[in-house]
């Protein structure tokens, strides 16, 4: 059943947790798969279920990196992170965007500039990405 218009298994990034523009390299691009959130208060709270905290906080139940696991918390999260995101925080992703290399999401999730400090401070990938960008850009 759908949550403010996300439905389960539907993949996610949050805006507010992408990586910034100036220091792009401190963490990965965590991707996330909405999960159906919890129909039992007891499970929850004991007063109102899951569902009901999501439908009146405006928020969905994500999984992070637990399917796509990310470099910067694999080992910390092997079984992925849950968190409850503001639904308008969140941009909805195809598959094929959640297994790009990490300079291809940074460019597609962040920015052109972002990839560029990227490349600065020799990401792999990153030089060769910029260029076939600055390429395409002046043809």
């Amino acid at each position: 059943m759908a949550i403010h218009g996300f439905e389960s298994g539907q993949l996610v990034v949050c805006q507010y947790g992408l990586p910034r523009e100036v220091q792009p390299w401190l963490h990965d691009v965590h991707i996330g798969e909405v999960v159906e959130p919890g129909d039992d208060p007891a499970a929850w709270n004991g007063h109102n279920s899951e569902r009901a905290y999501c439908e009146l906080a405006g928020v969905v139940p994500v999984l992070y990196c637990a399917r796509f696991p990310c470099y910067s918390c694999h080992e910390r999260y092997p079984q992925g992170f849950r968190q409850h995101v503001g639904a308008d925080a969140l941009i909805r992703i195809t598959a094929e965007e959640a297994t790009l290399p990490f300079p291809a999401k940074v460019l597609r999730f962040v920015s052109a500039e972002a990839l560029r400090n990227l490349a600065r401070v020799k990401y792999p990938g990153a030089a060769e990405l910029l260029a076939e960008q600055d390429k395409e850009t002046s043809a």
